[in-house]
Formats: C-alpha cells, sequence, structure tokens
C-alpha cells in the first residue's frame, strides 16, 4: 500500500514543461522537511507532492541519488510511486542539494 509522506507544495518547486521536471533546492522544502516513508512494506522514502491549483496528491519515491567524487550529494531523482500515475503524469522531480 502507497502511504502518503511529507506533503510538499508545487508551489515550492519550478517546473519545466519541455522536460516535465519540477525542481527546486532541498532548503526550499523548509527547514524542518523530512523525506517519509513511501509503502507499508518497505523503507523506499519519497514525498507527496500537492498541487495548489487542484489540490491533488501524489505520492513519489526517491528513485536516485547522484555524488560527486567526494561522496557529497547533489542531486535527488524521484519518480511517481504508483506506475499508474507515472504513465499518466508522465513527470518528475528534482532536488538540488544547496
Amino acid at each position: 500500500m502507497i502511504l502518503s509522506p511529507a506533503p510538499v507544495s508545487t508551489d515550492r518547486f519550478s517546473f519545466n514543461l519541455n522536460d516535465r521536471v519540477f525542481t527546486a533546492e532541498l532548503s526550499d522544502l523548509g527547514r524542518d522537511f523530512r523525506f517519509g516513508r513511501v509503502y507499508d512494506d518497505a523503507c523506499d522514502v519519497g514525498l507527496t507532492l500537492v498541487s495548489t491549483r487542484t489540490g491533488r496528491r501524489v505520492v513519489f519515491a526517491i528513485e536516485n541519488e547522484i555524488r560527486d567524487r567526494e561522496g557529497e550529494l547533489l542531486w535527488i531523482d524521484l519518480r511517481p510511486a504508483d506506475l499508474r500515475e507515472a504513465q499518466i503524469l508522465r513527470c518528475n522531480i528534482r532536488l538540488f542539494n544547496d
């Protein structure tokens, strides 16, 4: 079952229509932001993106963390947790470490 982790409003992100990617810096999500569990039977974490226009909520899970040679986090990529949502929305999230 998909849970509802860490709700974040779309107004915290920029959206690139060509690439269909929501982007933000981690600090844009707020000082107390923490990723939450996405599934009740797994340890995957992510967030719930909440549309400021429609109120629709979509859960995204971390797919990949990109690090530099020293192991410093550069960015995190998230994908919709529900495959049906992924096919409909065709968008992703990229969070940059600032």
